[in-house]
């Protein structure tokens, strides 16, 4: 997807030689990225971990699953597709009661393709945040953990996580469901 920035002075015109940045442009750009560090809490120790520990993102994913955390993602998908164009037209074609129906079944029917990377990416984002001991403890035993005050504080964060790692997963599942429910809610041609 590309941005456009219409301001114009974020336009750069073409020339024969590089020019030094503007002055006090890299204390400003290294300033932008302090803040943006700290509204994500990546600069406050512990607040979040490399998730490149095997063990550590194995004892998430076996949170995940245990806990069926990721069960979630169909209704997300769901919520996603029902503001678009392609679904007021299945609804035009077919009614809301219908339309909905071949949403979920057509969900239901791609959900096996996209639920071990969604469960993957989600025990990846948990382990940013949380410790091997920490995620066995939630796994164990829930809201009952001591560590469920830590996740009510990191929630937020974990949810900014999640949503930069699976937003494109999602938007190909919800895709894929919607293009196949569209294309189930045409009348057939003979």
């Amino acid at each position: 997807m590309n941005l456009l920035i219409g301001t114009s002075r974020f336009f750069i015109p073409a020339q024969s030689e590089p020019q030094p940045p503007p002055r006090g442009f890299l204390r400003r750009s290294w300033a932008m990225a302090l803040a943006i560090a700290l509204s994500f809490g990546a600069l406050w120790p512990g607040a979040a971990l490399a998730a490149d520990d095997p063990e550590r993102i194995a004892a998430a994913l076996s949170m995940v699953e245990r806990r069926n955390i990721g069960s979630n993602m169909s209704d997300m998908a769901w919520q996603a597709v029902q503001p678009t164009t392609t679904f007021a037209m299945i609804l035009f074609e077919v009614g809301a009661f219908k339309a909905n129906h071949l949403l979920r079944s057509e969900l239901a029917k791609a959900r096996p393709k996209y639920q071990p990377q969604w469960n993957q990416n989600l025990a990846e984002s948990y382990a940013r945040f949380f410790t091997v001991e920490e995620l066995r403890s939630l796994e164990r035993d829930g809201k009952a953990s001591p560590v469920a005050e830590k996740l009510q504080r990191v929630w937020n964060e974990l949810g900014v996580d999640m949503k930069a790692h699976s937003q494109e997963l999602l938007a190909k599942y919800a895709g894929e469901a919607l293009s196949k429910a569209f294309a189930a809610s045409r009348p057939a041609t003979h």
